[in-house]
């Protein structure tokens, strides 16, 4: 790691966990190659993408490098970053992955030792029939019509991909169609 921060300066701003995730992908990928070249496979090159494309970074130790202070999630040599939580945290955190998704930064914590709440059993069974007729019928028969939010969501793609595909590459405004595109995947 020391040698790596000398060669490349612009790194001594990253924080060593960060850095040891990226070559722990690294491996991964190499060892997945060679695992196939072994067993006779079609190894396929790991390919890997631009800087501008890395979409996510790990902190692998829970407390060293990121903690958790008053709600907020501090991350070392990033700083104090609000979080929207979508539930209470249970369990010890290990490890805290940031990504980046169309929409936005999202933040997930892996933890461990997790309590398990099963449902309370309610003694009753059913059975849903999925179709193309209707979505789905219920074992009582109640039918529950298909919504078709497929077809409008795949015509949305559609056009998105169309302006995509009409602006000059390198634009900004086809910089700003990408993202549209994007938004309209998710």
């Amino acid at each position: 790691m020391q040698a790596i921060r000398a060669e490349f300066p612009e790194y001594a701003a990253i924080h060593s966990h960060v850095l040891q995730d990226v070559l722990a992908r690294l491996d991964k990928a190499f060892q997945a190659f060679f695992r196939r070249l072994r067993e006779g496979q079609t190894p396929g090159y790991p390919r890997f993408h631009g800087r501008d494309r890395y979409n996510s970074f790990t902190y692998k130790e829970f407390g060293n490098g990121a903690r958790l202070d008053n709600g907020f999630l501090v991350l070392a040599k990033l700083g104090r970053l609000a979080v929207r939580w979508s539930r209470p945290i249970e369990g010890t955190p290990k490890t805290v992955t940031v990504s980046r998704e169309a929409d936005g930064w999202y933040i997930c914590l892996s933890c461990a030792d997790v309590p398990t709440q099963p449902l309370p059993s309610t003694g009753q069974e059913t059975g849903i029939d999925l179709g193309l007729e209707s979505f789905a019928t219920l074992a009582d028969g109640t039918m529950i019509h298909n919504p078709r939010c497929y077809r409008k969501a795949e015509r949305r793609l559609k056009t998105a991909q169309r302006r995509v595909a009409r602006r000059k590459k390198g634009s900004n405004r086809r910089r700003k169609a990408v993202r549209l595109l994007a938004r309209a995947h998710q």
